[in-house]
Protein backbone atom coordinates (compact mmCIF):
# COMPACT_ATOMS: atom_id res chain seq x y z
CA UNK A 1 0.00 0.00 0.00
CA UNK A 2 1.47 3.31 -1.09
CA UNK A 3 1.64 6.08 1.48
CA UNK A 4 2.34 9.78 1.36
CA UNK A 5 4.41 12.08 3.51
CA UNK A 6 1.27 13.37 5.20
CA UNK A 7 0.55 9.85 6.52
CA UNK A 8 3.91 9.82 8.31
CA UNK A 9 3.29 13.35 9.56
CA UNK A 10 -0.09 12.34 10.99
CA UNK A 11 1.49 9.33 12.68
CA UNK A 12 4.20 11.48 14.29
CA UNK A 13 1.70 14.16 15.34
CA UNK A 14 -0.49 11.53 17.00
CA UNK A 15 2.54 10.27 18.94
CA UNK A 16 3.98 13.72 19.73
CA UNK A 17 1.16 16.29 19.41
CA UNK A 18 2.42 19.69 18.22
CA UNK A 19 0.59 21.29 21.19
CA UNK A 20 3.30 19.84 23.45
CA UNK A 21 6.04 21.85 21.73
CA UNK A 22 7.60 24.83 23.48
CA UNK A 23 6.50 28.25 22.17
CA UNK A 24 9.95 28.98 20.71
CA UNK A 25 10.16 25.66 18.88
CA UNK A 26 9.53 24.87 15.21
CA UNK A 27 8.54 21.22 14.78
CA UNK A 28 6.53 19.83 11.87
CA UNK A 29 7.06 20.09 8.12
CA UNK A 30 10.45 21.62 7.31
CA UNK A 31 10.50 21.27 3.53
CA UNK A 32 8.67 19.37 0.82
CA UNK A 33 5.20 18.30 -0.28
CA UNK A 34 2.95 16.41 2.19
CA UNK A 35 1.23 14.74 -0.78
CA UNK A 36 4.50 13.20 -1.98
CA UNK A 37 4.59 9.37 -2.11
CA UNK A 38 7.09 7.83 0.33
CA UNK A 39 8.70 4.42 -0.19
CA UNK A 40 11.91 4.86 1.83
CA UNK A 41 12.28 6.93 4.99
CA UNK A 42 15.30 7.87 7.10
CA UNK A 43 15.07 8.72 10.83
CA UNK A 44 17.76 10.84 12.43
CA UNK A 45 18.64 13.10 15.32
CA UNK A 46 19.63 15.93 12.97
CA UNK A 47 19.31 16.57 9.26
CA UNK A 48 22.96 16.87 8.24
CA UNK A 49 24.94 17.01 5.02
CA UNK A 50 26.16 13.47 5.73
CA UNK A 51 22.72 11.87 6.07
CA UNK A 52 21.29 14.00 3.27
CA UNK A 53 24.02 12.68 0.94
CA UNK A 54 23.08 9.17 2.08
CA UNK A 55 19.43 9.94 1.30
CA UNK A 56 20.32 11.24 -2.16
CA UNK A 57 22.30 8.12 -3.05
CA UNK A 58 19.87 5.58 -1.55
CA UNK A 59 16.51 6.72 -2.86
CA UNK A 60 15.20 8.16 0.42
CA UNK A 61 11.92 10.06 -0.03
CA UNK A 62 11.53 11.50 3.47
CA UNK A 63 13.71 12.36 6.49
CA UNK A 64 12.16 12.49 9.96
CA UNK A 65 14.52 14.16 12.42
CA UNK A 66 14.30 15.13 16.07
CA UNK A 67 15.97 18.52 15.69
CA UNK A 68 14.32 20.91 13.21
CA UNK A 69 16.38 21.71 10.12
CA UNK A 70 14.82 25.17 9.91
CA UNK A 71 15.00 26.06 13.57
CA UNK A 72 15.18 29.81 12.98
CA UNK A 73 13.44 31.76 10.24
CA UNK A 74 15.21 32.17 6.90
CA UNK A 75 14.82 35.41 4.97
CA UNK A 76 17.02 34.34 2.06
CA UNK A 77 17.76 30.98 0.46
CA UNK A 78 21.38 31.54 -0.42
CA UNK A 79 22.96 28.69 -2.37
CA UNK A 80 26.39 29.89 -1.26
CA UNK A 81 25.55 28.64 2.25
CA UNK A 82 25.46 24.99 3.32
CA UNK A 83 21.90 25.27 4.56
CA UNK A 84 20.80 26.87 1.30
CA UNK A 85 22.43 24.10 -0.74
CA UNK A 86 20.88 21.43 1.47
CA UNK A 87 17.44 22.98 1.09
CA UNK A 88 17.92 23.08 -2.69
CA UNK A 89 18.87 19.39 -2.66
CA UNK A 90 15.82 18.48 -0.59
CA UNK A 91 13.45 20.28 -2.93
CA UNK A 92 15.09 19.36 -6.23
CA UNK A 93 15.20 15.64 -5.28
CA UNK A 94 11.68 15.62 -3.77
CA UNK A 95 12.82 14.65 -0.27
CA UNK A 96 10.32 15.71 2.37
CA UNK A 97 11.79 16.81 5.74
CA UNK A 98 9.84 16.68 9.00
CA UNK A 99 10.85 17.20 12.65
CA UNK A 100 9.37 16.33 16.05
CA UNK A 101 11.37 18.27 18.66
CA UNK A 102 10.27 19.43 22.12
CA UNK A 103 6.89 17.80 21.55
CA UNK A 104 8.75 14.47 21.27
CA UNK A 105 10.74 15.33 24.42
CA UNK A 106 7.47 15.48 26.38
CA UNK A 107 5.44 12.79 24.60
CA UNK A 108 4.85 9.42 26.20
CA UNK A 109 7.46 6.94 24.90
CA UNK A 110 9.42 9.91 23.60
CA UNK A 111 12.99 11.04 24.14
CA UNK A 112 12.98 11.07 27.92
CA UNK A 113 11.21 7.75 28.30
CA UNK A 114 13.79 6.27 25.93
CA UNK A 115 16.60 7.82 28.00
CA UNK A 116 15.14 6.54 31.28
CA UNK A 117 14.74 3.09 29.75
CA UNK A 118 18.34 3.10 28.52
CA UNK A 119 19.46 3.62 32.13
CA UNK A 120 17.05 1.05 33.53
CA UNK A 121 15.20 3.58 35.70
CA UNK A 122 12.16 2.25 37.54
CA UNK A 123 9.03 3.81 39.05
CA UNK A 124 9.38 6.84 36.78
CA UNK A 125 7.42 10.05 37.08
CA UNK A 126 7.58 13.32 35.13
CA UNK A 127 9.98 16.14 35.95
CA UNK A 128 8.89 19.39 34.24
CA UNK A 129 5.17 20.23 33.83
CA UNK A 130 4.51 21.35 30.27
CA UNK A 131 0.81 21.10 29.44
CA UNK A 132 -2.22 20.33 31.62
CA UNK A 133 -4.90 18.37 29.87
CA UNK A 134 -8.52 19.42 30.22
CA UNK A 135 -11.09 17.03 31.66
CA UNK A 136 -14.80 16.99 30.98
CA UNK A 137 -18.03 15.56 32.38
CA UNK A 138 -20.14 13.86 29.72
CA UNK A 139 -23.91 13.68 30.19
CA UNK A 140 -25.97 11.71 27.68
CA UNK A 141 -29.66 10.79 27.66
CA UNK A 142 -30.64 7.39 26.26
CA UNK A 143 -33.71 5.09 26.29
CA UNK A 144 -33.51 2.60 29.15
CA UNK A 145 -33.38 -0.26 26.64
CA UNK A 146 -30.00 0.97 25.32
CA UNK A 147 -28.42 2.42 28.47
CA UNK A 148 -26.07 -0.49 29.07
CA UNK A 149 -24.89 -0.49 25.45
CA UNK A 150 -24.12 3.25 25.51
CA UNK A 151 -22.37 3.03 28.90
CA UNK A 152 -20.23 0.16 27.67
CA UNK A 153 -19.37 1.87 24.35
CA UNK A 154 -18.32 5.10 26.08
CA UNK A 155 -16.16 3.19 28.56
CA UNK A 156 -14.47 1.11 25.89
CA UNK A 157 -13.62 4.36 24.06
CA UNK A 158 -11.84 5.60 27.19
CA UNK A 159 -14.46 7.43 29.26
CA UNK A 160 -14.79 6.85 33.01
CA UNK A 161 -11.19 5.86 33.81
CA UNK A 162 -9.72 7.00 37.12
CA UNK A 163 -6.63 5.49 38.72
CA UNK A 164 -6.93 1.71 38.71
CA UNK A 165 -10.66 1.86 37.89
CA UNK A 166 -12.43 1.93 34.52
CA UNK A 167 -16.08 1.99 33.36
CA UNK A 168 -16.95 4.58 36.05
CA UNK A 169 -20.34 6.30 35.56
CA UNK A 170 -23.52 7.38 37.32
CA UNK A 171 -27.09 6.92 36.10
CA UNK A 172 -30.49 8.36 36.99
CA UNK A 173 -33.85 7.89 35.31
CA UNK A 174 -36.46 10.38 34.13
CA UNK A 175 -38.89 11.18 31.36
CA UNK A 176 -37.80 12.47 27.98
CA UNK A 177 -40.17 14.41 25.71
CA UNK A 178 -39.86 15.12 22.00
CA UNK A 179 -41.89 15.85 18.90
CA UNK A 180 -40.53 14.22 15.69
CA UNK A 181 -40.75 16.49 12.64
CA UNK A 182 -42.05 15.39 9.28
CA UNK A 183 -38.53 14.63 8.01
CA UNK A 184 -37.57 12.60 11.10
CA UNK A 185 -37.20 8.83 11.34
CA UNK A 186 -37.78 8.37 15.06
CA UNK A 187 -36.67 5.32 17.02
CA UNK A 188 -39.71 5.87 19.25
CA UNK A 189 -43.09 7.42 18.39
CA UNK A 190 -44.47 8.87 15.18
CA UNK A 191 -43.81 12.02 13.19
CA UNK A 192 -46.01 14.93 14.16
CA UNK A 193 -46.96 13.34 17.47
CA UNK A 194 -45.51 14.37 20.82
CA UNK A 195 -43.84 11.44 22.53
CA UNK A 196 -42.57 10.60 26.01
CA UNK A 197 -40.07 7.91 26.89
CA UNK A 198 -38.36 6.54 29.96
CA UNK A 199 -34.75 7.68 29.59
CA UNK A 200 -31.57 7.22 31.55
CA UNK A 201 -29.21 10.12 32.24
CA UNK A 202 -25.66 8.73 32.10
CA UNK A 203 -22.85 10.80 33.61
CA UNK A 204 -19.18 9.99 33.14
CA UNK A 205 -15.93 11.87 32.49
CA UNK A 206 -13.16 11.93 29.92
CA UNK A 207 -9.99 13.73 28.89
CA UNK A 208 -9.60 16.20 26.03
CA UNK A 209 -7.84 13.63 23.86
CA UNK A 210 -10.75 11.18 24.21
CA UNK A 211 -13.60 13.41 23.06
CA UNK A 212 -13.59 12.37 19.41
CA UNK A 213 -13.44 8.62 20.12
CA UNK A 214 -16.10 8.75 22.87
CA UNK A 215 -18.46 10.86 20.77
CA UNK A 216 -18.15 8.39 17.87
CA UNK A 217 -18.76 5.44 20.21
CA UNK A 218 -21.84 7.07 21.79
CA UNK A 219 -23.33 7.94 18.40
CA UNK A 220 -22.73 4.44 17.07
CA UNK A 221 -24.41 2.76 20.07
CA UNK A 222 -27.25 5.26 20.60
CA UNK A 223 -30.59 4.45 18.91
CA UNK A 224 -31.70 8.05 18.38
CA UNK A 225 -31.05 9.90 15.14
CA UNK A 226 -29.73 12.88 17.11
CA UNK A 227 -28.43 11.85 20.53
CA UNK A 228 -28.66 14.55 23.18
CA UNK A 229 -25.47 15.00 25.14
CA UNK A 230 -23.71 17.71 27.11
CA UNK A 231 -20.00 18.23 27.74
CA UNK A 232 -18.86 20.33 30.73
CA UNK A 233 -15.25 21.35 31.32
CA UNK A 234 -14.26 20.52 34.90
CA UNK A 235 -12.45 22.95 37.17
CA UNK A 236 -8.98 21.89 38.25
CA UNK A 237 -8.05 20.31 34.94
CA UNK A 238 -6.55 16.90 34.36
CA UNK A 239 -3.11 15.32 34.40
CA UNK A 240 -0.02 17.15 33.17
CA UNK A 241 2.14 16.23 30.23
CA UNK A 242 5.66 16.21 31.66
CA UNK A 243 9.10 16.67 30.13
CA UNK A 244 11.99 14.77 31.71
CA UNK A 245 11.74 11.74 33.98
CA UNK A 246 12.66 10.89 37.58
CA UNK A 247 13.13 7.28 38.67
CA UNK A 248 15.02 4.78 40.76
CA UNK A 249 18.31 3.34 39.56
CA UNK A 250 18.42 -0.47 39.33
CA UNK A 251 20.30 -0.47 42.66
CA UNK A 252 21.98 2.02 44.99
CA UNK A 253 25.40 3.08 43.72
CA UNK A 254 28.18 5.40 44.75
CA UNK A 255 28.22 8.61 42.75
CA UNK A 256 31.38 7.48 40.98
CA UNK A 257 29.81 4.16 40.04
CA UNK A 258 26.61 5.83 38.86
CA UNK A 259 28.47 8.24 36.57
CA UNK A 260 30.47 5.41 35.00
CA UNK A 261 27.27 3.35 34.69
CA UNK A 262 25.66 6.18 32.71
CA UNK A 263 28.75 6.56 30.52
CA UNK A 264 28.70 2.87 29.63
CA UNK A 265 24.93 2.63 29.10
CA UNK A 266 24.99 5.59 26.69
CA UNK A 267 28.12 4.40 24.89
CA UNK A 268 30.11 7.54 25.65
CA UNK A 269 33.91 7.76 25.36
CA UNK A 270 34.14 10.19 28.30
CA UNK A 271 31.67 11.90 30.60
CA UNK A 272 31.61 15.09 32.70
CA UNK A 273 30.15 15.46 36.15
CA UNK A 274 30.06 17.91 39.04
CA UNK A 275 29.29 17.32 42.69
CA UNK A 276 29.97 14.70 45.34
CA UNK A 277 30.92 11.36 43.74
CA UNK A 278 31.26 9.69 47.15
CA UNK A 279 27.57 10.03 48.04
CA UNK A 280 25.15 7.13 47.56
CA UNK A 281 22.88 7.58 44.57
CA UNK A 282 19.47 5.93 44.49
CA UNK A 283 17.20 8.20 42.50
CA UNK A 284 18.06 9.90 39.22
CA UNK A 285 16.42 12.57 37.08
CA UNK A 286 17.02 12.75 33.33
CA UNK A 287 16.26 15.29 30.63
CA UNK A 288 17.74 14.77 27.19
CA UNK A 289 19.38 17.66 25.38
CA UNK A 290 19.94 20.90 27.29
CA UNK A 291 18.10 20.97 30.61
CA UNK A 292 20.40 22.37 33.28
CA UNK A 293 17.79 25.05 34.06
CA UNK A 294 15.61 22.34 35.64
CA UNK A 295 18.14 21.10 38.20
CA UNK A 296 16.08 22.64 41.01
CA UNK A 297 13.06 20.56 40.00
CA UNK A 298 15.27 17.47 39.93
CA UNK A 299 16.44 18.11 43.49
CA UNK A 300 12.89 18.89 44.64
CA UNK A 301 11.74 15.57 43.15
CA UNK A 302 14.20 13.74 45.38
CA UNK A 303 16.87 13.04 42.78
CA UNK A 304 20.41 12.43 43.99
CA UNK A 305 21.73 12.69 40.42
CA UNK A 306 20.62 14.69 37.40
CA UNK A 307 21.60 13.74 33.85
CA UNK A 308 21.25 16.28 31.05
CA UNK A 309 23.49 17.92 28.43
CA UNK A 310 25.18 21.19 27.48
CA UNK A 311 25.96 22.10 31.10
CA UNK A 312 27.75 25.41 31.73
CA UNK A 313 30.39 26.10 34.38
CA UNK A 314 28.24 28.14 36.78
CA UNK A 315 25.31 25.75 36.38
CA UNK A 316 27.59 22.94 37.55
CA UNK A 317 28.62 25.02 40.58
CA UNK A 318 24.99 25.68 41.44
CA UNK A 319 24.09 21.98 41.23
CA UNK A 320 26.98 20.95 43.44
CA UNK A 321 25.99 23.58 45.98
CA UNK A 322 22.48 22.15 46.28
CA UNK A 323 23.86 18.65 46.87
CA UNK A 324 23.02 17.33 43.42
CA UNK A 325 25.43 15.19 41.41
CA UNK A 326 25.13 16.74 37.95
CA UNK A 327 26.11 14.59 34.97
CA UNK A 328 26.66 16.15 31.55
CA UNK A 329 25.96 13.39 29.05
CA UNK A 330 26.12 15.76 26.10
CA UNK A 331 23.33 16.74 23.74
CA UNK A 332 23.98 13.95 21.25
CA UNK A 333 24.31 11.03 23.65
CA UNK A 334 21.29 11.95 25.78
CA UNK A 335 19.04 12.18 22.71
CA UNK A 336 20.40 9.60 20.25
CA UNK A 337 18.28 7.00 22.08
CA UNK A 338 15.23 8.29 20.21
CA UNK A 339 16.51 7.22 16.77
CA UNK A 340 15.82 3.46 17.14
CA UNK A 341 12.56 4.22 18.93
CA UNK A 342 11.33 6.44 16.08
CA UNK A 343 12.31 3.79 13.56
CA UNK A 344 10.53 1.08 15.55
CA UNK A 345 7.38 3.18 15.95
CA UNK A 346 7.14 3.88 12.22
CA UNK A 347 7.97 0.27 11.25
CA UNK A 348 5.27 -1.01 13.57
CA UNK A 349 2.67 1.34 12.10
CA UNK A 350 3.75 0.34 8.58
CA UNK A 351 3.28 -3.34 9.41
CA UNK A 352 -0.14 -2.75 10.98
CA UNK A 353 -1.39 -0.56 8.13
CA UNK A 354 0.14 -2.59 5.30
CA UNK A 355 2.36 0.27 4.12
CA UNK A 356 5.04 -0.49 1.55
CA UNK A 357 7.76 1.38 3.42
CA UNK A 358 11.45 0.90 4.17
CA UNK A 359 12.67 2.64 7.34
CA UNK A 360 16.40 3.34 7.77
CA UNK A 361 18.16 4.56 10.93
CA UNK A 362 20.70 7.28 10.21
CA UNK A 363 23.98 5.48 9.42
CA UNK A 364 25.92 8.75 9.62
CA UNK A 365 24.83 9.76 13.11
CA UNK A 366 27.67 10.87 15.35
CA UNK A 367 28.49 13.45 17.98
CA UNK A 368 29.73 16.73 16.55
CA UNK A 369 32.35 16.82 19.32
CA UNK A 370 35.55 14.75 19.29
CA UNK A 371 37.57 13.86 22.38
CA UNK A 372 41.36 13.75 22.06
Amino acid sequence: MEIRAKDIMQLMDAWAPPALAESWDHPGLQAGDPEQPVHALLVSLDLTRANLDYALSHGIDMIVSHHPFLFKGMKTIDLRTEKGRMLADLLSHSICAFAAHTNLDTAQEGVNDALAEALGLRNCTGLVPVHQKKTYKLVVYVPASHADAVRRAAAEAGAGAVGAYTHCSFSSTGTGRFLPGTEAHPFLGRTGQEETAEEVRIETFLGEDQIEAVEAAVRASHPYETPVWDLYELAGGGPWDMMGRVGDLPRPMSGQEAVLYIRDRLGMPVIRCAGDREKTVRRAAVLGGAGAEFMGLARKAGADLYLTGDVKYHEAQEAAAMGLLLVDGGHFHTEKVIIPRMASKIRQAAAEKGWDLTVVEDPAAKDIFSYL
